[in-house]
Order: structure tokens, then C-alpha cells, then sequence
């Protein structure tokens, strides 16, 4: 998995590798389209429960991946 750290920008798009064994698609990360920072692949996801942590002096509070859905886990 990817470093869950994220920033706080809301555009991002996929980085998607092929999957060999269904000839499908899959989203590895996910790159933020403003600051180039890479995010989790389930960055985004409506499904997904996600942890809010803030550490002293943090701009921008850090989001975990705290419940990945079953398409994320």
C-alpha cells in the first residue's frame, strides 16, 4: 500500500497498472493533480472510512485509511 499521508487538495488522478491474471485495470495510487503528492488507490472513496489525525503545528490534518471497503482491502 501507499503512504497513507495525504494533502489537502481534492483533484487527483489514478495511476493504474494492468492486472495480469483478468487483463483488467487496477488502481495502485492515486496523484494529487495540484502538488503532485502520491495518495492511497482508495483516496476518494465514498466507501472507504477514513481517521483524521492532527499532529502539533500541522497545517493540514493527516488522513488514514482507518476501514478500507471491499474493493480497497
Amino acid at each position: 500500500m501507499t503512504d497513507e499521508r495525504t494533502c489537502p487538495h481534492e483533484t487527483s488522478e489514478p495511476v493504474e497498472v494492468r492486472d495480469h491474471t483478468t487483463g483488467g485495470l487496477v488502481t495502485v495510487a492515486r496523484i494529487c493533480t495540484t502538488c503532485l503528492a502520491q495518495l492511497p488507490a482508495a483516496w476518494g472513496c465514498p466507501a472507504c472510512e477514513w481517521s483524521e489525525t492532527r499532529a502539533l503545528c500541522d497545517p493540514v490534518p493527516q488522513l488514514l485509511l482507518a476501514r478500507p471497503c471491499q474493493e480497497h482491502a
